[in-house]
């Protein structure tokens, strides 16, 4: 009983003097629960294209879109062997909940074509997409690969047990976190 009373008067105590806090407002200061835009996020690949290239990284920028804002990715190859046609990249950003929405950003290697790459090079390539600003999706998932336009046929991954493909010679490149506009 002795050691109830402290407590009942400390309790007392700290409702009368207990810290009071400011509640948050939108006039200058973040509201709680408020999702701040994410910064570039870099993934670390190794996948193995044809025994030619391998993919050692992608920058995402940002990482949580929202519908209608650009997605910039930097890729980084590293030369292993020489290319005796020019490759394409495909890049497909499919919904993760699979509910049949997906992009296309197929493109040429941004820095020079892939017969001009010497083994031992560092090849970096850059391209963007935009979810359509109508977009429902939730979560993207962007696959990646190389091909050859002419006979429509991609570039083997060579260690696709290493690396998450999704077993059509498509790289996981990873997922983004899709934002809600409102």
């Amino acid at each position: 009983m002795k050691m109830q009373l402290p407590l009942v008067a400390l309790f007392a105590l700290s409702a009368l003097f207990g810290c009071i806090v400011e509640a948050p407002t939108s006039a200058g200061k973040q509201v709680l629960g408020e999702v701040q835009p994410a910064g570039p996020r870099e993934m670390k690949s190794g996948a193995n294209f044809g025994g030619k290239a391998e993919l050692v990284s992608a920058v995402f920028n940002p990482v949580r879109p929202t519908p209608g804002e650009p997605v910039q990715v930097q890729l980084s190859f590293r030369v292993l062997g020489a290319f005796d046609k020019n490759y394409g990249i495909f890049v497909h950003v499919e919904d993760a909940d699979g509910r049949g929405e997906r992009l296309n950003s197929d493109h040429d290697p941004s820095e020079k074509p892939t017969t001009q790459w010497r083994v031992g090079e560092n090849i970096g390539d850059v391209f963007q997409f935009t979810l359509p600003a109508t977009s429902q999706m939730r979560s993207a998932i962007v696959l990646i690969g190389m091909w050859d336009r002419a006979t429509d046929v991609r570039v083997p991954i060579v260690n696709a047990n290493t690396v998450r493909t999704d077993g059509q010679n498509r790289l996981v490149l990873g997922a983004l976190q899709v934002m809600t506009p409102y």
